[in-house]
């Protein structure tokens, strides 16, 4: 824990003897927590979806992460993120993974995640654009008296 002390220094002059100025300070200092206590955590600072757009082919899955961390870009403890998911665009579970739908275009904050610490709700989203799949096209064949042969 971190906190601030009030300090007065004197200055004295070595010729004299005599009080020459006093100045009074803030200083910060490191203050142990006591033994047996957990520490307040920290307020979120950071909080990101990734990544914030994507595009995939209809039924494709990818994967989502979510970072929350602190001031010191340290991880935030006891955070849980609820994901959800356009029904649309696809479907979402507690571990980030989407499977995208059946249905090509372009969803607007199709993932969205939240995480609550205390009051406070942080949200963030990601939009995904969902393209058909591509076809593969085999060669041509042609059928001819003398059997099947490519076309050139």
């Amino acid at each position: 824990m971190n906190s601030r002390v009030k300090i007065r220094v004197a200055l004295v002059s070595l010729a004299t003897g005599l009080m020459v100025a006093l100045v009074a300070c803030s200083v910060p200092v490191a203050v142990p927590e006591p033994v047996g206590t957990t520490p307040a955590p920290e307020p979120v600072e950071i909080f990101v979806l990734i990544p914030k757009a994507v595009t995939l082919q209809v039924r494709q899955i990818h994967h989502f992460e979510v970072t929350v961390l602190d001031q010191f870009e340290n991880p935030v403890p006891g955070l849980y993120a609820v994901l959800t998911a356009n029904k649309e665009a696809g479907r979402i579970d507690r571990h980030g993974k989407f499977t995208a739908g059946n249905t090509s275009g372009y969803y607007e904050a199709a993932v969205i995640v939240e995480v609550r610490q205390g009051h406070v709700v942080h949200r963030a989203t990601a939009d995904v654009t969902l393209t058909a799949r591509q076809l593969s096209l085999l060669p041509a064949t042609a059928v001819s008296a003398g059997g099947i042969s490519p076309v050139p």
